[in-house]
C-alpha cells in the first residue's frame, strides 16, 4: 500500500484512540518501522489530540470550594451555637487545593477526551461513507458500460436475425421468377440471377460472376417486350447473396446484357453482348 493512501486510510487515527484490531496494530507498527512519515504521522495525532484536551479543559467555578467547604463542614465538622468551628488551616488549604487541581482538570479532562474520540470517530465514519460511495459510483458506471455494450450487440444481432429472415422470405417466395444469364463468348464465364416477381412488381440481379469490361465501359442489361426495348439496370459487383434492384416491366421477352461507354445510351450496342437469356 503507498505511503499517502495509508495516511489518509484512517487506520493511524484509530491506532492513536486504540481502536485497531490485532492485525491493523501489526500493520500500522511494520508501516511504521519501514516509513517516517508514518512514525511523524503518529506523533502528529497524538500532539493534535493532546493540544485539543488541554485546549478545552475548564476551570471549576469558584464557589465550587466554598461548597465544599459547607458540605464538609454540615456533615463532618462540629457545630457550636455561639460561633461555627472552622477547620484549621492546614487543613484548609488541602481542601481548596484539591478541587482545583486534581478533581476538575480529571472530570473536565475526560469529557474534553471523550469529545475527541467522537470527532475522530465521525471523521472516521464519514471518510469511510465517502469511499463506499465512490467505489459504488465506479460499479454503477462500470455495469452502465457493460449495459450499454450488450444493448449493442443485441441491437446488432436483432438486425442481422431480421436482415436473415428477409432474405430467407425473399427466397421462400413462390411468386419469384427465377432467370439465369450466361456469359457470350466474349465473356463466357460470366452468370448471374435474375429474379422476377409479377406479383410485387419488382425485379433484382445476383451477379455470380460480372463480365469483364474495359475501365472506361459500363456494362447495360436490357429487357425487350414485343419491339420495344428498355434499360432496367447498369450491372455492378456485389457480395454473394446481394441482389441489386432492377428496374420491373410487364412479361419482359428477352434480358441481355451490353457493352457501352456511358449508363447514358439510350439504344443497346448489339455488337457488344456480353450476357443474355431467353424468357
Amino acid at each position: 500500500m503507498k505511503v499517502q493512501a495509508f495516511i489518509t486510510s484512517g487506520i493511524l487515527e484509530k491506532y492513536v484512540l486504540n481502536m485497531t484490531t490485532e492485525q491493523e496494530v501489526q500493520e500500522v507498527l511494520d508501516m511504521a518501522s519501514q516509513h517516517l512519515e508514518i512514525k511523524e504521522e503518529l506523533a502528529a495525532i497524538r500532539n493534535s489530540l493532546q493540544g485539543y484536551i488541554l485546549a478545552h479543559q475548564v476551570q471549576p467555578p469558584a464557589k465550587l470550594k466554598e461548597k465544599s467547604l459547607s458540605v464538609f463542614k454540615n456533615k463532618g465538622g462540629v457545630e457550636s451555637r455561639s460561633e461555627p468551628v472552622r477547620p484549621s488551616r492546614s487543613y484548609h488549604s488541602s481542601v481548596e487545593k484539591k478541587p482545583a487541581s486534581s478533581s476538575g482538570f480529571n472530570i473536565v479532562g475526560v469529557a474534553a477526551a471523550l469529545l475527541a474520540l467522537a470527532l475522530l470517530a465521525a471523521s472516521f465514519t464519514a471518510y469511510s461513507f465517502y469511499s463506499d460511495v465512490e467505489k459504488a459510483k465506479d460499479e454503477t458506471l462500470n455495469a452502465n458500460g457493460e449495459i450499454e455494450r450488450l444493448q449493442k450487440k443485441l441491437a446488432s444481432e436483432e438486425n442481422l436475425s431480421k436482415d436473415l429472415q428477409s432474405k430467407l422470405n425473399f427466397y421462400e417466395d413462390r411468386n419469384n421468377q427465377i432467370i439465369v444469364l450466361n456469359g457470350s463468348r466474349r465473356t463466357p464465364s460470366a452468370r448471374a440471377n435474375v429474379y422476377w416477381n409479377a406479383a410485387t412488381k419488382s425485379a433484382s440481379i445476383d451477379l455470380v460472376e460480372v463480365p469483364v469490361v474495359p475501365p472506361n465501359r459500363v456494362a447495360v442489361l436490357w429487357a425487350t417486350t414485343g419491339r420495344q426495348v428498355q434499360k432496367i439496370g447498369v450491372l455492378k459487383s456485389n457480395n454473394p447473396g446481394e441482389r441489386t434492384p432492377l428496374t420491373y416491366v410487364e412479361s419482359p421477352d428477352l434480358l441481355y446484357v451490353t457493352e457501352e461507354t456511358t449508363t447514358e445510351v439510350e439504344r443497346p450496342n448489339r455488337s457488344r453482348i456480353l450476357m443474355t437469356s431467353s424468357l
